[in-house]
């Protein structure tokens, strides 16, 4: 499936089952018989191969963003955490792990908490962008200052040098689907910092984080055999 061919109110779309797809819709209606449901149901079907004519699409709203996080990424200053027990050098040096060498691992794992699209910037780095447009990493909120403004994503170009790199979606259901559960519960654990607790909190999650078909337990792929 092409995610940059999605209707643009979808923010992400995966395989749950053998025969069942979730997809995050940011503007999700309840009601099975609404015409901007039919018409995506009819527009991801037609996405799909032949052999998987049988798909059924089980929609979800991604979580809410109210009450912008605290601290920004600004003069990253970890000595917030201080007041809650954390050491701020400690705090500093585990960032630079999961905001460089785990980028893509803690987007898969945040977008499986929050519904919201992974976007990545070449192969550079992976991060998650929040219904406001706020991008969401290790390093804290990178908040445009208004709607046409791309001053935030050019910080993140120089932090990692990508100047040849594109910005584009990333695909959630492909990342999420090759993340071994221990590696989930390594994220899990980085989350629960003072600092992600902060810069992700817990109002920022779903009750039930989305769930994604491991790949080794997919069917063989009957399109993948045609392309070979």
């Amino acid at each position: 499936m092409d995610i940059n061919a999605l209707p643009p109110e979808i923010a992400a779309i995966g395989r749950t089952s053998i025969n069942e797809w979730t997809v995050v819709w940011s503007k999700v209606s309840a009601n099975p018989c609404s015409t901007r449901r039919t018409e995506i149901e009819r527009e991801l079907r037609a996405m799909l191969c032949a052999h998987q004519a049988g798909a059924q699409f089980v929609f979800r709203a991604p979580a809410g963003h109210e009450s912008a996080s605290a601290p920004l990424i600004i003069d990253e200053d970890y000595s917030v955490v201080e007041k809650y027990g954390a050491d701020p050098q400690a705090t500093e040096n585990e960032v630079k792990i999961w905001a460089h060498g785990q980028c893509a691992l803690l987007a898969a794992r945040m977008h499986e908490l929050s519904g919201w699209p992974i976007l990545q910037l070449g192969i550079d780095h992976f991060l998650i962008q929040r219904p406001d447009g706020a991008l969401v990493d290790a390093y804290g909120v990178h908040v445009p200052e208004h709607e046409k403004d791309c001053s935030h994503l050019d910080e993140i170009v120089d932090r990692y040098e990508a100047y040849d790199a594109k910005w584009k979606k990333g695909d959630c259901d492909s990342l999420c689907s090759m993340t071994p559960d221990e590696d989930r519960a390594e994220a899990d654990e980085f989350l629960k910092t003072p600092w992600m607790l902060a810069v992700f909190p817990k109002h920022h999650r779903l009750g039930v984080p989305l769930s994604y078909m491991a790949i080794d337990d997919r069917p063989d792929d009957p399109c993948d055999e045609m392309e070979d």
